[in-house]
């Protein structure tokens, strides 16, 4: 027939059961030549698109009897067992505890004698036992603070000992508006803020400290210092100057956030509002009877 060109070879489609897994059984290009060598190969792996996976896994391999029971007859890419079953066929099983699910098979020839009709139709089947994960991705925005903040130790924002409840339990300092505060080591000082808005102002930028003058010494974490300068007169010592932040700002700053907590750039804003200057309102009241003219 091959001689004649009325040999069609080609590969047969496997039946696989419905399972998230599935065995991809092959082999060479069918019918195969009486004495001819061939392999047979499989190959586990999920059946879901995406976000699944295969481990473990053991994999049986049921051949015909005629395929031969001796391993130096079966040549595979992984190590294998062969047990028989009462109708002399074999099972030979394969576990795969690596990253390959797959594994091949080559043998030399049938065995001698097993065919003696013009052509023969074997079946070659396989099971698996194995684990099968499947998971789902979906994004999705949190706060560290709202999640890892234990609410046994949480101190309600504002509370005279907020920022040192905070340190106890973060270690971290508070940051700009926040309270209450009993001094500078629980302010974060290694922030920086401007103390004027830079599009209007630009101005000085000072490190946090603790205002204990703000909200009835509570105490807030704002941007300012206080310097000792010379008294003009002689002999009269030095006196504390604020400089940065006013009280007024301090206030603005931690009202703001205790509004918006997490919003930093509100804040500032708030901050930076409050240093502007307040325009003047003047209230004349009018007295009819006064002649204005004659003055």
């Amino acid at each position: 027939l091959s001689d004649e060109n009325k040999l069609i070879r080609g590969q047969k489609a496997s039946v696989v059961s419905t399972s998230p897994a599935s065995i991809n059984l092959g082999g060479m290009d069918q019918p195969i030549k009486e004495d001819s060598p061939f392999y047979v190969g499989f190959n586990l792996s999920t059946t879901w698109p995406k976000n699944s996976q295969v481990t473990g896994g053991k994999v049986s391999l049921y051949l015909p009897k005629d395929f031969g029971p001796l391993k130096s007859f079966a040549s595979c890419t992984k190590i294998f067992t062969i047990t028989p079953d009462p109708e002399g066929n074999f099972n030979y099983t394969f576990n795969l505890e690596g990253r390959s699910k797959s594994a091949f098979c080559s043998y030399d020839r049938l065995l001698p004698n097993t065919i003696k009709v013009p052509k023969k139709t074997y079946t070659v089947s396989a099971d698996a036992v194995y684990t099968f994960s499947r998971w789902k991705e979906k994004d999705t925005q949190f706060n560290f603070l709202d999640v890892c903040w234990p609410e046994e130790v949480r101190t309600a924002p504002g509370n005279e000992d907020y920022c040192s409840d905070k340190i106890e339990s973060f270690q971290m300092s508070c940051d700009l508006g926040e309270g209450g505060c009993r001094k500078d080591s629980e302010c974060d000082n290694t922030k920086i803020y401007l103390v004027d808005d830079p599009v209007v102002e630009g101005g000085e930028s000072f490190s946090l400290k603790c205002d204990t003058t703000a909200r009835g010494g509570v105490g807030v974490c704002c941007p300012f210092r206080i310097d000792y300068e010379p008294v003009p007169a002689p002999g009269s010592g030095s006196m504390p100057v604020r400089k940065g932040a006013t009280k007024g700002q301090c206030e603005a700053a931690h009202y703001q956030w205790l509004d918006t907590p997490h919003n930093l750039d509100l804040i500032k804003k708030a901050m930076w509002a409050a240093s502007k200057p307040r325009p003047l309102i003047l209230s004349y009241l009018s007295d009819p009877g006064l002649d204005r003219g004659s003055g």
